[in-house]
């Protein structure tokens, strides 16, 4: 099945939905009003997905022209829906929100903000063109108004959702052409919007970077969880608890799985280890990551990839790594006055 909704087919979905990757998923649900620092990310595939073809070299458009195509798509959407919807604009972002305006220009100066972590942290070239136009933002005030328009526009029925990005063509010759949908939980506040705004366009960089290929889940959502801690520190206590706690139990069981299967929304500690791999690698070689998902994205095997990257580095040598990491990096601090 591949929707079309104001004439822009949608083939690639990634929802929120807690986790794991789902293949023809109809409905998932999450809880209402998450609270900051949980996990936001999962993987549904609507379509079967059209091959990518190898060319370096990607198609020119008019970008202009795509951007003023955005905003006249806007215009019917804000009119289906009945909504006083606001556009807002940066550099790389195009906002449609219900929102005030002191939240509108706080969501365009963190999703400019995420851009250029990503750019910096992750090696990613200045110059790297992630996709065409403008990344579409729609936030809502209530969820109600995401779930309507998840249904009406992405051909995507959830009762309730959080947030998602469609990119919505997969053929080499069509406009790489993304957005994001959210909306702002009335626990955590900016806080939970933005990390879920976070998570969710790190999913659409990494998969638009260089080509869309597969990656392996733990990648994928490590990536996501990884950038939130850059934009926000303070989620770092509860995203580091569920890597600290498998890195230290006793008897210790290995994440070896974890590199080769897909783990449902309900575990919390798949994403936490997730984020520490990648910000292991990171640590390890600042440059490694996005060379490991480069080689990734050009077919090699994901091992084959890791030890290309990383001259050598097998899985079991990553899982040592990766718990000395946490072991030294991630311990809880103690409160000096829990005795007092």
């Amino acid at each position: 099945m591949t929707p079309k909704r104001c004439g822009i087919p949608l083939s690639l979905l990634l929802l929120v939905a807690g986790g794991a990757l789902v293949v023809g998923a109809a409905d998932e649900t999450t809880p209402q009003d998450d609270p900051a620092g949980q996990p936001v990310g999962a993987t549904v595939l609507e379509a079967p997905l059209e091959p990518v073809e190898q060319e370096d070299t990607l198609p020119e458009f008019d970008q202009d022209e795509i951007i003023r195509t955005q905003r006249k798509r806007l215009g019917k959407i804000k009119h289906e829906l009945q909504l006083v919807m606001v556009t807002s604009e940066s550099e790389h972002f195009m906002l449609f929100s219900d929102l005030d305006s002191r939240v509108r220009n706080a969501i365009l100066i963190w999703l400019e903000d995420l851009r250029s972590k990503v750019i910096t942290h992750l090696g990613v070239g200045p110059e790297e063109r992630l996709w065409d136009g403008k990344c579409l933002a729609v936030v809502f005030a209530r969820q109600e108004f995401l779930a309507t328009f998840a249904r009406r526009f992405d051909d995507h029925h959830v009762r309730r959702p959080r947030g998602y990005f469609v990119l919505e063509a997969r053929r080499r010759k069509d406009p790489r052409l993304v957005h994001i949908a959210a909306y702002q939980p009335l626990k955590g506040g900016n806080q939970a919007l933005r990390e879920v705004l976070v998570h969710e366009t790190t999913h659409a960089i990494v998969e638009l970077y260089r080509k869309s290929a597969p990656l392996p889940l733990w990648v994928h959502e490590g990536l996501a969880e990884y950038m939130t801690l850059l934009v926000d520190p303070t989620l770092r206590p509860t995203k580091q608890a569920g890597a600290f706690k498998a890195a230290t139990a006793m008897p210790y069981e290995s994440i070896a799985d974890l590199f080769t299967r897909d783990f449902p929304a309900s575990d919390l500690t798949a994403y936490s280890v997730s984020m520490a791999l990648v910000e292991c690698l990171h640590r390890m070689q600042p440059g490694g990551v996005m060379r490991f998902v480069e080689l990734l994205k050009e077919g090699k095997a994901p091992e084959e990839a890791l030890a290309l990257a990383y001259s050598g580095l097998t899985y079991d040598d990553l899982e040592r790594r990766w718990r000395r990491f946490v072991m030294r990096h991630y311990r809880p601090a103690v409160d000096d006055n829990r005795d007092r």
